[in-house]
């Protein structure tokens, strides 16, 4: 169990850092903020309104990701987001497919399930003349949550 915990802190990290990055660089270098948005929406939207938007967009996902409510949806909109990154500028593809893979893994292990427990009953033969013992045991089955 804290080893699960522990594999989707590190790859919470792994999506922090650009996220960080992302939110940082908004006040140090905003051409290079810029000059990733596509053209055909960076030539519509004032300069400054994409870079509040950049900022903000990466503080609340990095905030978002890390505050523990709807993982799973926090886990989808940031392989979306990045999804999308991806197929509008195809320059960084091979930069962003690690990430894409980390939130893929953090999208597939946050999906809802619900556990659903059945009792089953087990007969043992003991060792002193073949008389059977009943044992109760619990089956773990894992379903998809309907909503």
């Amino acid at each position: 169990m804290l080893r699960t915990y522990v594999i989707s802190f590190i790859s919470k990290i792994g999506l922090a850092v650009p996220l960080l990055y992302a939110f940082i660089s908004t006040t140090l270098n905003q051409s290079a903020v810029i000059s990733a948005w596509p053209r055909f929406i960076s030539k519509h939207i004032n300069e400054d309104a994409l870079i509040f938007l950049t900022a903000l967009g990466s503080l609340f996902l990095l905030i978002w990701m890390f505050s523990g409510k709807k993982k799973f949806e926090s886990a989808l909109t940031n392989l979306v987001i990045l999804i999308l990154i991806t197929l509008t500028n195809l320059n960084l593809i091979f930069q962003l497919i690690p990430l894409i893979a980390l939130a893929l893994g953090l999208t597939l292990r946050y999906y809802p399930r619900i556990r659903v427990v059945a009792e089953t009953k087990i007969s043992i033969p003991k060792e002193n003349g073949g008389v059977h013992k009943t044992d109760d045991h619990d089956q773990h089955i894992f379903v998809p949550e309907n909503k």
